[in-house]
């Protein structure tokens, strides 16, 4: 059962995740994202802005799905959810090793 945790918060993830394929970009998003073209490509500059660490994941996001929604929702639902995967799969096996 230990082992399927990860399976499972995977799978929950990405339920939760699923109905903002579809939705458009709101809010901060047109000026963070489609106004902003330090993320179109890769440039020292995206290591000058505010939040540097935004920008690259954003111009990540953005090399790997360009301006699609769906394609931008999906690379950024991967990390948080196989995070959380990992977290639970090692503190499973901490615990009962």
């Amino acid at each position: 059962m230990n082992a399927l945790r990860p399976l499972v918060l995977l799978i929950a993830g990405v339920a939760v995740y699923a109905r903002t394929f579809g939705v458009p970009f709101v809010f901060d998003d047109v000026h963070a994202i489609v106004q902003n073209l330090r993320i179109r490509e890769w440039s020292p500059d995206l290591f000058r802005s505010d939040r540097p660490l935004v920008e690259l994941t954003l111009a990540l996001n953005y090399a790997l799905g360009g301006l699609q929604r769906s394609r931008a929702t999906t690379w950024s639902t991967w990390p948080s959810t196989s995070r959380a995967a990992l977290c639970c799969s090692t503190s499973s096996a901490a615990r009962f090793a």
